[in-house]
């Protein structure tokens, strides 16, 4: 909708992004399936409260940073072949607006975001290699290998005989199908009608403080939880137990050979091998030479590479490649482009 060019003036700090970055969020943006980018604005204003907003242009219509990004953009558009839509990824996070507005009518933590929640684990699949389709309960779940429920607080029993009827294998984190539409507690208790999918009881749920020693242990690596847990009653295979003062040794993952469930949000190291192992068991294939500070992704024929870090990053790209846009050796917020097709 609007791309920003430089500093903003609504953040609660607003800090210019690095040069380059313009070009790759841009790119980055191309890569994932858009067809216009819109930069606001065009021109910084020189009056009212968004004056410290940037723009392509400055106030005395000088070209400022992101004018010459964006224009070496639209001449690395002109090298581009034909490419097409971006095709379906084989992961899918569920984003909800019902549930969303739950969780800001229930937080039940000072610290609950659902936003963060999703964005977490949309960030740890990037970080090696996986595409990730933003879908709601109402999309086509066709050809899905793996779907994430975050937090899709709100039960819902069509989307929940949908998932089950899918061929994906399904991730539930916490607090699904918790609440009805009308905010009151699932029947006969959460996760309501998910519980189709995998046979188990919320008994508590709790919200911990950042200063909580709580755990999980999880083939032989023990992780951090952070601002919730809940206590779980199951047939289902333990996969993962808690680790803590308080009722050790409780289930933290249970799962079967269609759903996983989570009974906590765990910390970023944690979640990154969480992550791997939901990977491996639905069979996703990540594309090849991700690694950190490097997002790799695709559209149609395309490639793309964009390194987030400050450091050179080098990529194999191999000789059979057609390059349109960098090379292997890929600077600090910089971009390659290609194809495996030689023809382009």
């Amino acid at each position: 909708m609007e791309q920003q060019p430089g500093p903003v003036n609504w953040a609660r700090h607003n800090q210019s992004p690095q040069d380059g970055m313009i070009r790759l969020w841009t790119w980055l943006a191309y890569a994932h399936g858009i067809d216009v980018v819109c930069y606001f604005r065009w021109r910084q204003s020189k009056f009212a409260q968004e004056q410290f907003h940037t723009g392509l242009l400055l106030t005395n219509n000088e070209p400022d940073q992101a004018f010459w990004e964006v224009a070496q953009v639209a001449k690395e558009c002109a090298s581009l072949p034909e490419t097409g839509a971006r095709q379906k990824a084989q992961v899918a996070l569920v984003l909800d607006y019902p549930s969303r507005w739950a969780s800001h009518t229930l937080p039940q933590g000072a610290d609950y975001s659902s936003a963060k929640v999703a964005m977490d684990w949309y960030a740890t699949f990037s970080q090696f290699g996986v595409d990730i389709d933003i879908i709601g309960p109402h999309s086509d779940l066709t050809g899905y290998k793996l779907i994430i429920l975050p937090d899709v607080i709100i039960d819902d029993p069509e989307f929940a005989s949908r998932l089950k009827e899918a061929e994906a294998k399904v991730f539930l984190g916490p607090r699904t199908g918790s609440k009805t539409k009308h905010m009151h507690v699932a029947e006969p208790l959460p996760p309501g009608s998910f519980k189709t999918l995998i046979d188990l009881d919320v008994v508590r749920v709790e919200s911990l403080p950042p200063y909580n020693q709580d755990q999980i242990f999880f083939e032989d690596y023990l992780g951090e939880v952070t601002n919730w847990r809940e206590s779980l009653k199951s047939s289902e295979t333990v996969l993962a137990n808690f680790q803590s003062d308080y009722r050790d040794g409780q289930p933290a993952l249970v799962g079967n050979a269609k759903c996983i469930y989570a009974a906590a949000h765990f910390d970023g190291e944690f979640q990154k091998k969480l992550a791997e192992y939901l990977v491996k068991w639905a069979g996703v294939e990540p594309h090849a030479g991700a690694q950190e500070g490097l997002r790799i992704t695709q559209r149609g024929h395309l490639k793309f590479a964009f390194n987030f870090t400050s450091k050179v990053r080098k990529i194999e790209l191999g000789s059979s490649v057609k390059t349109f846009v960098g090379g292997e050796q890929i600077p600090p917020f910089g971009v390659v482009i290609w194809s495996d097709e030689p023809d382009g």
